[in-house]
């Protein structure tokens, strides 16, 4: 499981750069704004045939770009996707849009 160190309010769109999240793919992917969920994930004693697992700060996951990169490298070989959005839909309406379009592409047969 990869732990990502979280920024106090997030990402700031008047700053230079994009943040990309590295992770590798894992069957089970938990996005959360919740620090508490990472660190309570982070800290599980899980068995070892455990499915691997990864957790993201929604925090970190503000750019389009990082989005659409972060779907495309890690959601794209998931079985499981948790998002927990605090806040609803208009929250991360673009994150939510991709996560479901990836969704629906892994259904897909």
């Amino acid at each position: 499981m990869h732990r990502l160190a979280t920024i106090p309010g997030g990402w700031n769109p008047s700053a230079d750069g994009v943040i990309f999240v590295e992770q590798q793919p894992a069957p089970i992917v938990l996005i959360s704004a919740a620090d508490t969920d990472i660190q309570t994930l982070a800290a599980a004693q899980l068995p070892a045939e455990f499915p691997q697992i990864r957790v993201a700060s929604l925090l970190q996951l503000q750019q389009q770009l990082t989005i659409d990169t972060y779907a495309d490298d890690v959601l794209s070989g998931a079985q499981v996707i948790v998002l927990r959005l605090i806040g609803g839909q208009s929250y991360w309406s673009y994150g939510l849009e991709v996560v479901q379009e990836t969704v629906q592409k892994l259904a897909q047969p």
